[in-house]
This record gives structure tokens, C-alpha cells and sequence, in this order.
């Protein structure tokens, strides 16, 4: 997918970033910001990248429901401390 435009929106208790195609997909990405944290629309893309790239490289086997998880914040946390 090529992206042709970025655009993040922020909200109250979130930040949500979105990759447009060029064929007319979308990428969205809905990241709740967290209490002390530094995450607003100017950073956002980076941390949308970043988990984005957690994501695709998360091995899965679709038969084992045991692999499936929910990121805890310290999972996703960790990608800020290997922007480094």
C-alpha cells in the first residue's frame, strides 16, 4: 500500500492516526493516551509506526487461541524507549 497522506486527530483521551492508500484503503490506528503521558497528534505517527511494526512481526498461528494476547501499556511503552 502506498500512503499518500497522514493525518492524526486527538481527543481528549486518545489520538487516532490514519494512512491513507492510494487505492482508497485506510490504515487506522486508535492509541489511548495514558496519565503523565507524552503522546499528542505531533508524535503520534512515530508511535503508530512503531506499533504497527509490533503488529506485523507478532507471530501468530491462527489455530492456537493461547498466542493471542492483549498488549499491555509496558509493550507498547517499549517501543518509545528503542526509538532511541
Amino acid at each position: 500500500m502506498e500512503i499518500i497522506r497522514k493525518h492524526a486527530h486527538e481527543e481528549k483521551s486518545s489520538v487516532t492516526v490514519e494512512f491513507d492508500g492510494e487505492g482508497g484503503d485506510v490504515v487506522s490506528l486508535h492509541m489511548k493516551k495514558h496519565d503523565g503521558g507524552s503522546l499528542n497528534r505531533l508524535n503520534a505517527e512515530d508511535k503508530a509506526k512503531a506499533v504497527m511494526v509490533q503488529i506485523a512481526t507478532f507471530d501468530l498461528d491462527p489455530e492456537r487461541t493461547d498466542d493471542v494476547r492483549t498488549p499491555t501499556a509496558q509493550d507498547i511503552d517499549s517501543t518509545d524507549a528503542n526509538d532511541d
